[in-house]
């Protein structure tokens, strides 16, 4: 069964395709489209979710341990790479491992402080390593991507109001007697952003 098969440091060919079979099976009964992965348009494979990994992860009786394998610290920039290395609960034998990285300068954070988001971006880090230690180790890349695991809506990264809805509030502030300056700080101070582009929906 499966489970087994995290233990052995030889597997038949047998057993590697009785472990995709194992992972499909999860998949079709065990995981739900949209919250445990996603298809994303012109891709041949889903995209493996953090909730579909953890899935996994279970299924096979795997535990996670995170490191930060390198950072970047400063007033413009936080950058983190993670490792994730996976390890059979019963034997405690390591069974894969994976890389994730993620920093502030990335599209999706360019109109937030970087120090707002410090924590998000690390966590997405130890999202990112956990979905490739999971497809390393459980031969999930056969059915599974995360080449595109940012495509899919991050629950805790709304998406931005329209340019149109920005200059609307922007002409809202003007017409109560605000300056240019003043609507500036006021987004500064209470919002952490200097736009009206960055103002979440």
């Amino acid at each position: 069964n499966g489970q087994s098969v995290m233990t052995m440091s030889e597997m038949t060919p047998e057993q590697v395709t009785a472990q995709v079979k194992l992972v499909q099976e999860v998949m079709a009964k065990a995981m739900k489209k949209g919250d445990h992965y996603g298809v994303i348009p012109g891709t041949n494979k889903p995209t493996l979710f953090k909730a579909g990994a953890e899935k996994l992860m279970l299924t096979f009786r795997l535990a996670a341990e995170y490191e930060i394998a390198s950072e970047i610290e400063t007033k413009e920039l936080f950058s983190y790479k993670v490792k994730c290395r996976l390890t059979h609960i019963p034997s405690g034998n390591f069974v894969g491992a994976g890389l994730g990285a993620c920093n502030t300068r990335e599209k999706k954070y360019q109109h937030a402080q970087p120090s707002d988001i410090q924590n998000t971006v690390l966590k997405m880090a130890a999202k990112r390593a956990l979905v490739a230690a999971i497809l390393n180790a459980t031969a999930a890349s056969d059915i599974f991507t995360q080449d595109m695991e940012d495509a899919s809506p991050e629950k805790d990264i709304p998406d931005t109001i329209t340019e149109a809805q920005g200059k609307r509030l922007y002409a809202i502030w003007k017409k109560a007697g605000f300056d240019d300056q003043q609507v500036k700080d006021h987004l500064k101070e209470k919002y952490g952003i200097i736009s009206t582009k960055a103002i979440k929906k």
